[in-house]
């Protein structure tokens, strides 16, 4: 599990994934929208989980 975060700390990771970047992304995007919608829980959902909860929302 130590390496797994590791790996995200490190640039090279970030470059050689473009899928897990551009979901990053996404993430973030709908982690903003909805805070801004002040919609909490979702927020919690989208903050905690990694990708999956932002394609739901």
């Amino acid at each position: 599990m130590v390496a797994s975060v590791l790996d995200l700390l490190d640039i090279h990771f970030w470059v050689a994934s473009p899928w897990v970047l551009a979901l990053s992304l996404f993430q973030l995007w709908m982690l903003i929208d909805a805070i801004r919608r002040q919609e909490w829980i979702w927020a919690v959902f989208i903050f905690l989980g990694f990708g999956f909860s932002a394609i739901l929302y």
